[in-house]
């Protein structure tokens, strides 16, 4: 089965796509997620990947925005950037569906794979950005010496 998951990436309020990940470089695809989410949905989106750049590169949150969007479209909904501890997932979770998490797998496995054991493997998901095999983490931000591949088997041992 083949599932799209349309992506809603929210900086200041607003649904963006960045140019090469660069905070600087935004094109505004909606001054209102929420319109963003509705528009997604009506087309047949049954969940949505949000991402949170402002809680990425640590300036921030769009915690209103996201969940006036939870509460305001009937899809799935998970939420990424910024969620770097346990309080951070169990406040998320209390909204949506699933937290996806990146930079917490590369700095702090052993929380991730807590926050498995305590919310099960379909609430927590981990997404391994790289550039070639290396990984990358705030949001593209940061390279690593992580390889890709090692991160996800590491993560699956883990229970994602």
């Amino acid at each position: 089965m083949f599932v799209v998951i349309p992506a809603i990436d929210v900086q200041r309020g607003r649904a963006v796509r960045l140019y090469e990940g660069d905070p600087e470089r935004e094109t505004v695809y909606f001054t209102d997620p929420v319109a963003a989410a509705k528009h997604w949905t009506a087309l047949g989106a049954e969940l949505l990947h949000l991402v949170d750049l402002d809680a990425t590169l640590e300036r921030g949150a769009n915690t209103e925005v996201i969940a006036d969007i939870a509460g305001a479209v009937d899809a799935g909904i998970e939420v990424g950037g910024g969620v770097r501890s346990m309080a951070d997932a169990e406040r998320w979770l209390e909204v949506v569906h699933r937290v996806v998490v990146g930079t917490l797998a590369v700095r702090s496995p052993d929380v991730v794979a807590a926050m498995v054991e305590r919310f099960g493997s379909d609430r927590v998901a981990v997404s391994v950005d790289a550039r070639g095999r290396q990984v990358a983490v705030r949001g593209w931000a940061e390279d690593t010496s992580v390889d890709a591949l090692e991160l996800a088997k590491a993560m699956q041992e883990r229970g994602v």
